[in-house]
C-alpha cells in the first residue's frame, strides 16, 4: 500500500476561530512556566519541532502500512514526548491513543488514527508559526 502522506503540507489550515491560546493545541502559558528565563528559547524549539515531526510522520506511516507495530509504537512515543516536551496537548493526547492502539496491536485503530493526527499536527503548526 502506497503511502498518503504528503510533504510538504498544504497551505496551513486557516485559523477558523481557533484561538491561539487554546490549550487543547497549544499551552504558551505552560511551556513559559517550564523555561522560566529562556523564553528566547521558545522559537528555536518550535523551529526544531516543525522541522523533525513531518518525517517522524512520513515514517509512522510508512510503519502503519507495513503494519509494523513495534515502528509505530515508537514512533507515536517519540511524536507523543515531542508534543508535550512543547506543551501540544492535543497532538499529545493524539499520539498517545495511536501509542497505546500500537502496544495492544489494534493496528487497525492506529491507521484510523492518522488522519486526525494529520489534522491535529497542521492545527498545532499554524499556532506555532505565531510564536516563533
Amino acid at each position: 500500500m502506497k503511502s498518503s502522506v504528503h510533504f510538504p503540507y498544504p497551505d496551513p489550515v486557516s485559523y477558523n476561530g481557533i484561538d491561539q491560546e487554546d490549550t487543547e493545541i497549544y499551552h504558551h502559558k505552560e511551556l513559559l512556566k517550564r523555561l522560566p528565563g529562556n523564553e528566547d528559547l521558545i522559537p528555536m524549539l518550535i523551529e526544531r519541532f516543525l522541522q523533525e515531526i513531518p518525517a517522524y510522520l512520513v515514517d509512522l506511516q510508512e510503519a502503519l502500512d507495513k503494519e509494523d507495530a513495534a515502528s509505530i509504537f515508537r514512533l507515536a512515543h517519540t511524536i507523543k514526548g515531542s508534543a508535550a516536551n512543547l506543551s501540544c496537548k492535543k497532538l499529545e493526547k493524539v499520539s498517545k491513543e495511536i501509542e497505546i492502539a500500537a502496544r495492544e496491536e489494534r493496528l487497525s485503530s492506529a491507521r484510523e488514527m492518522m488522519p486526525e493526527l494529520l489534522h491535529v499536527f497542521s492545527q498545532s503548526r499554524n499556532v506555532l508559526l505565531d510564536h516563533m
